[in-house]
């Protein structure tokens, strides 16, 4: 049942964020004469809660892998190979929640992802503390570029650890990782996995 409601909710979320995509580059005009064989990405304002916006310039002929980490999952992560056409895309994250369950949406580069999460407590930390979390990610209005054969955050949301003591875990020993979302050349991604898989054998 969650599965076909979500999906369908899903493409709503989609269909909006194409929608708006003419509006806010008519407002805040393309990325204009920046280096066109880098990526770039642009934090947007949002006027939503529970709501994180970017703007994203994919350069031509790049392989290019996006990881996600999930906290409440566990460890490892979702990862997904594309090769988007040369352009502008917006991408958005956004939090929903119906009766109990708290979905987190995930559209970008004409795609959309949604993730319910299932750890209640989890779901109360990102809903319920929102703005209590601490969230790195490239700064607001400002373009940040990225070399096309290099990776790079596109958010990472943490629970601090102090948040997490006072809402009564005692079990974890630091601030604890919600989601992590990186993008960038498959290749890079490759290298550094083959960097660690070294530095971890005996």
């Amino acid at each position: 049942m969650w599965g076909l409601f979500g999906t369908c909710i899903s493409n709503h979320e989609l269909r909006q964020l194409n929608a708006q995509r003419a509006q806010i580059l008519a407002n805040l005009g393309d990325f204009g004469q920046n280096d066109p064989t880098k990526f770039k990405l642009m934090k947007l304002p949002s006027k939503y809660d529970h709501e994180l916006r970017w703007r994203y310039y994919q350069p031509p002929g790049v392989l290019t892998q996006e990881r996600a980490y999930h906290g409440h999952q566990g460890p490892g992560y979702q990862s997904t190979m594309m090769t988007p056409e040369e352009g502008e895309y917006l991408y958005r994250i956004k939090l929903v929640k119906v009766g109990e369950q708290v979905i987190l949406f995930y559209t970008g580069a004409n795609r959309s992802s949604y993730w319910p999460i299932k750890d209640p407590f989890v779901a109360r930390l990102l809903y319920d503390h929102w703005d209590e979390l601490e969230f790195e990610h490239a700064e607001e209005g400002r373009i940040q570029e990225v070399d096309a054969d290099a990776t790079f955050d596109l958010v990472r949301i943490v629970a601090p650890l102090a948040l997490l003591r006072q809402l009564g875990d005692d079990k974890r020993l630091e601030d604890h990782q919600l989601l992590w979302i990186r993008r960038g050349a498959d290749a890079a991604f490759k290298k550094q996995d083959a960097l660690n898989a070294n530095r971890m054998a005996p």
